[in-house]
């Protein structure tokens, strides 16, 4: 993403930096957290909605917390009143790692639980789905933003660099109201909006030859065919394994190994610092690329 400069959580380091503090996480020391009356967890591939669940947390003092930390854990118990969800989109709806959540969210009733999705093409109805979630388990989502943010997927590479800056300009004129209604604990409107409606705008229409070839490539060879691969350029830097949320990753021989439980994150992809992992080695127009604010390392320590 071009024309803006790269602060990587304020460290000041190049790339080769992050990349020996990537590999080798034992230099880097998580903060200490303390007890909020706010605790934020979030789900990031690129890193978009890492930023927007960190400029929230810093507006609101909340307790920043990354969904893979309590993946295993069969009760989740915040000390907090208010929880906040903050996750992209996969396919028009959350990712299962933030459903899974919700079955496993202690006392839902009592608590004041919000969202905010990032997106790329249309919201759709997916914080209606949260919420319908949340109602099943006794609870209700009582506020849910959706933020417009660069397509990462399949023909993201369609959008300028212009289009991209403009889309990352959503958040910042949007992160006052969002903060003012959580600190009032209001109940909000869910947000929504539909794909159809968002495929007319120019920016989107330049993507649907690869959405297509995605299609005709599942048709003809079945969605195995575009299974994630390393090319000839992979060094074997083990990034890959080290940014994968879900563990989905191995290293043998120096290569890396998807297993069966992908996230659908692209997290591998966009972070692969030789750009050597593509979907099935083929051509589908999605571009390597990460928000400007986040880097290496701070993905690394989720």
């Amino acid at each position: 993403m071009s024309g803006r400069g790269r602060q990587d959580g304020g460290s000041g380091r190049d790339d080769a930096e992050e990349l020996r503090a990537a590999v080798n996480p034992d230099s880097a020391v998580l903060p200490h957290r303390e007890v909020s009356r706010t605790e934020i967890y979030y789900f990031s591939g690129t890193g978009n909605s890492l930023a927007v669940a960190r400029d929230l947390a810093g507006r609101l003092g909340a307790r920043l917390i990354p969904l893979a930390s309590v993946a295993e854990q069969e009760s989740i118990d915040p000390a907090a009143d208010a929880v906040g969800l903050v996750f992209p989109l996969y396919d028009f709806r959350p990712p299962s790692m933030v459903e899974r959540f919700i079955r496993r969210l202690g006392n839902v009733g009592g608590r004041y639980v919000f969202a905010v999705c990032t997106y790329g093409i249309a919201p759709s109805r997916s914080l209606h789905r949260l919420d319908r979630a949340l109602r099943a388990c006794g609870g209700h989502l009582a506020a849910g933003f959706a933020v417009a943010m660069p397509h990462s997927g399949i023909g993201g590479q369609a959008l300028s660099s212009t289009e991209r800056e403009k889309l990352l300009a959503n958040w910042p004129r949007r992160i006052d109201g969002i903060c003012g209604c959580i600190s009032a604990r209001t109940e909000a409107r869910i947000e929504s909006g539909f794909p159809l409606r968002a495929l007319v705008r120019p920016a989107l229409v330049k993507m649907l030859p690869y959405l297509l070839r995605y299609v005709k490539q599942v048709a003809r060879k079945g969605v195995q065919s575009l299974a994630m691969t390393a090319g000839r350029d992979c060094d074997g830097c083990r990034v890959c394994a080290r940014i994968c949320p879900v563990g989905n990753i191995d290293i043998v021989a120096g290569r890396p190994l998807w297993q069966d439980h992908c996230a659908g994150c692209f997290a591998c992809l966009h972070w692969c610092p030789k750009k050597a992992i593509s979907l099935g080695g083929l051509d589908m127009g999605i571009q390597a690329c990460h928000h400007p604010d986040v880097g290496l390392t701070d993905m690394i320590r989720r």
